[in-house]
């Protein structure tokens, strides 16, 4: 399964096969995400539908197509490093 993927969501047509497959999916607030591009069956009801394999990439996705400002992790201190020999 991909990481992410976009659909369309007008009547289930997003979370109900996402539950079926153990994935996670989204049905957006209407108006929140662009429309362009999608080609409506019913207009009141279609917003773009969001799949992902975690609820933190899914909320990710949301947040990169909705505009919202990146925020940046929280630093852990210094890197580290480790080396591995291998018998070979």
């Amino acid at each position: 399964m991909v990481p992410l993927a976009l659909g369309t969501q007008t009547v289930g047509s997003a979370i109900r096969p996402a539950a079926f497959c153990g994935a996670w999916a989204l049905k957006p607030t209407y108006g929140l995400l662009s429309m362009t591009g999608i080609q409506p069956l019913a207009q009141s009801l279609d917003v773009p539908g969001l799949f992902a394999g975690a609820a933190d990439d899914l909320a990710a996705l949301l947040a990169v197509l909705a505009g919202q400002p990146h925020r940046s992790l929280p630093r852990s201190g210094a890197p580290r490093l480790a080396a591995v020999r291998t018998p070979w």
